[in-house]
């Protein structure tokens, strides 16, 4: 489970301005390149899935940063598909970044956001709150948000501000 919510994930980026790319094979380096960017001020950091056993490496980099980085989120890029973002969500990941939006992605994210929430707000939810979209952070195509519009229902929203699938309509409409 992520441990971060979306908002706190959001403020770090907003926070900083910037968040790395970074994938190396060895564990070791990827630990000290984290590092480096937590000592100079960066809150928010995208491991990219590149290579074999690329899962691997990340679970041992979110371990070293849960304990040398407390304010470190871990995120994960070049995403593609439901079950890895699943597994790196499971592994610890507090956002999924892909090259392309996929609605199968965003349910599995979303999933694990709300599960999080009953378990922090022992199932009070707000009735109505708002995420502003992401549009205003360059560089992220595809990492989606949801914008609550009643408890129990949600509307995807992409990077450039599309809302699609609301409670009421099943057409897309742009944000207000």
């Amino acid at each position: 489970m992520s441990k971060f919510d979306k908002i706190s994930v959001l403020n770090k980026i907003g926070s900083t301005g910037m968040v790395p790319v970074f994938y190396h094979k060895d564990a070791e380096v990827a630990k000290k390149v984290v590092k480096a960017c937590y000592d100079g001020g960066v809150r928010a950091f995208e491991f990219t899935n590149r290579g074999d056993f690329a899962h691997e490496v990340f679970a041992e980099v979110v371990k070293f940063a849960a304990k040398e980085c407390p304010e470190m989120a871990m995120g994960v890029g070049s995403i593609v598909d439901p079950a890895t973002a699943a597994l790196y969500l499971q592994l610890g990941a507090c956002f999924v970044v892909g090259p392309l939006f996929n609605p199968e992605i965003a349910k599995i994210c979303n999933r694990r956001l709300y599960s999080g929430m009953r378990k922090r707000f022992r199932g009070r939810f707000r009735a109505r709150s708002r995420v502003r979209p992401l549009q205003d952070i360059p560089g992220r195509r595809a990492w989606c948000q949801t914008r609550e519009r009643s408890a129990g229902s949600d509307a995807l929203v992409q990077a450039d501000g599309d809302r699609w699938g609301g409670a009421d309509s099943g057409k897309p409409d742009l944000l207000d």
